[in-house]
């Protein structure tokens, strides 16, 4: 009698351990391939990660996660709606220092934008600034034009705490408020996503930068608002264009199985990632995900 994955079990190879996650149990299991064969079976079976068959492949739990990679549909827009702020931090959320500038998102763009959207369903729609606290005219106006699953202001804690007023007023028009929009966290084994969809989107997509794209305050289209690469501006640039083209996935598309280093990972579709760290540390989009000390040729956590 011999045995196959359990329907609800996927196996990932790493250069050094394999990988097995069930998604059903949402646990992950390392198996190292050393050792006596039948020991590694009698594990595996331990762990109810194989089944024993007559030959009869078992029907292969496989989740239906298209709509949430669908072309069509953003998972989190960003949009810088000022610049200005009277405080002098690190922006929250973002790499470095704060690039502050007296510059608004203008209604005009608004309009462009909220036009384009159309045939887009949008998951998350993120305002960033500057202080956006202080633009409660145009969060209103944006709240009204562009819909969306979920609203959200990135601002800064000490700034929520000198615009209360503000913060009431803009709860009370649907937004939530957090200071930092970064969920790459700590990279260690303890951290990964058990999420069925994620295992499946992230091998295919980038688990930070897919299915995303940010507005700048002068219009100008990017895959991340804290990103140097521009795809084009709202003037003279369809976002449904850009989609259709493959443009957007020349930067959604950066799944971990494509990065250096982590495409021999074990952990490749279970981590998080942050690629603007990475461009602005190296320059290159396709070096190991920053921060991370795991090395997946020995296996060890440096």
């Amino acid at each position: 009698m011999s045995t196959q994955l359990s329907p609800f079990v996927y196996k990932v190879k790493g250069s050094k351990n394999y990988l097995f996650f069930d998604s059903l149990k949402r646990e992950i299991f390392i198996i190292k391939p050393e050792g006596n064969p039948q020991e590694l079976e009698a594990q595996l079976l331990e762990n109810d990660l194989v089944i024993k068959t007559n030959g009869v492949v078992p029907f292969k739990f496989k989740p239906n996660v298209e709509p949430y990679g669908s072309d069509l549909i953003l998972r989190e827009l960003q949009l810088r709606v000022t610049g200005k702020c009277p405080l002098n931090c690190s922006e929250c959320g973002s790499i470095g220092k704060c690039k502050k500038d007296n510059s608004s998102i203008t209604l005009d763009l608004v309009d462009i934008l909220a036009g384009q959207l159309i045939s887009f369903k949008i998951e998350n729609l993120v305002i960033s600034g500057g202080n956006p606290l202080s633009e409660l005219d145009l969060l209103e106006y944006i709240r009204s034009k562009i819909a969306a699953s979920q609203y959200k202001i990135i601002c800064p804690s000490c700034l929520v705490e000198l615009y209360e007023k503000e913060k009431e007023l803009v709860t009370k028009m649907g937004f939530s408020i957090t200071n930092s929009n970064c969920t790459i966290g700590d990279i260690a084994e303890e951290n990964m996503s058990v999420e069925v969809k994620d295992f499946f989107y992230n091998q295919q997509y980038n688990p930070c930068w897919g299915n995303k794209l940010a507005i700048d305050t002068n219009g100008d289209i990017k895959p991340c608002l804290w990103s140097e690469k521009i795809l084009g501006n709202l003037d003279e640039t369809l976002i449904l264009n850009l989609v259709l083209t493959g443009k957007c996935d020349e930067f959604w598309k950066i799944a971990k199985g494509r990065i250096d280093t982590c495409k021999g990972c074990e952990f490749k579709y279970l981590c998080s990632d942050c690629r603007v760290m990475v461009e602005k540390e190296t320059g290159n989009l396709y070096d190991k995900t920053f921060g991370c000390s795991y090395d997946p040729n020995t296996a060890e956590w440096l």
